[in-house]
Formats: C-alpha cells, structure tokens, sequence
C-alpha cells in the first residue's frame, strides 16, 4: 500500500506555471492566511481568488452571514498596506474573480443575482477601504 506525506501532496503542484485545477478543502482563515503570507505567488494569488469566490458566493447565498466577506474585506486591507511588493503584483491580488468564474462553482446560475453579489462585494470593498483600494 502507497502512502504520501500530506506535506508532499500539498507541495506537488508549487512553482508549476500550467493551469492545474485542484479543490483543496480549506477554510476561509487559511485562505486569508496564504494571501498574506504564501512565499508562491501563483498560490497566494490562487487563495485569494477561492476566499474571494466563497465571499461572493455566500453574499449570493446568505447575504445575512457575511463572516467571509469580512474576512476578504480585511484581508484586501492589509494588502494594500503592504509597501514591499510590486504595485501591478499587488493590483492583480485586489482583483475580484470574473462572474464566469464564480459561475462555474454554481450548479444553476441567476446571472443577474451572481453580477449584483459581485459588484455588492466590490463596493463593500470600496466602502470599507477607499483610499487604500483605489489607490492600487
């Protein structure tokens, strides 16, 4: 019987350039934790993209529980207080995930109601750090 390290699998795919789509079962925090903190720039901007989208999912779904979007609200915070990164790098992490995206995590799609819940994310966004979002 074959048995892997759960380091080694988690590490396999690192510093692979080619799209390679994997559903890794995290939470939101280790989300949050990876964006801010992953060395693998392709990984943290991948963490990102996933916190974002379950952000936006849940202010499709439950727009009353909003636990993951105040996560992702203070997580694109303190990225755009970070000062030791590239500014085009930085920008493409503050990026929100296209509503394509987001729809192919849906079993059914009300494009209407997933734009609404997009752009509801992104001004909560806004609203919350104007200054710093914009500035990027």
């Amino acid at each position: 019987m074959f048995r892997c390290r759960a380091a080694q699998i988690r590490l396999r795919w690192r510093g692979f350039s080619a799209t390679v789509r994997r559903t890794l079962a995290r939470t939101p925090d280790e989300r949050s934790f990876l964006v801010a903190r992953d060395r693998d720039g392709s990984s943290r901007w991948d963490a990102g993209q996933q916190l974002a989208t379950q952000a936006i999912l849940e202010t499709l779904q439950r727009p009353e529980d909003a636990r993951c979007a105040d996560l992702l609200v203070a997580t694109f915070r303190a990225l755009t207080r970070e000062t030791s990164q590239d500014i085009s790098y930085q920008a493409l992490l503050l990026t929100l995930p296209g509503e394509d995206y987001v729809s192919g995590c849906l079993d059914s799609v009300d494009p209407v109601a997933l734009h609404q819940a997009r752009q509801d994310s992104r001004r909560q966004l806004e609203r919350v750090c104007p200054l710093d979002y914009l500035s990027v």
